[in-house]
């Protein structure tokens, strides 16, 4: 599909940002987004931009 993005991170490094568990960025038709991780920000989800892009580069 093409609105879908597979990557493959190595397994054998324990310090990766994605290692703190899932992440999830949902950007709307209208330009909002939401994000949440289970690592990040008490695992709450956040709607504030500069967390979103924290989100995002993770």
């Amino acid at each position: 599909m093409r609105n879908v993005a597979i990557q493959v991170m190595p397994i054998d490094r324990e310090e990766h940002a994605g290692m703190q568990g899932e992440t999830q960025v949902l950007k709307f038709g209208d330009g909002s987004a939401l994000g949440r991780s289970e690592g990040a920000f008490n695992g709450r989800a956040v709607d504030d931009p500069k967390q979103l892009r924290i989100l995002e580069l993770r």
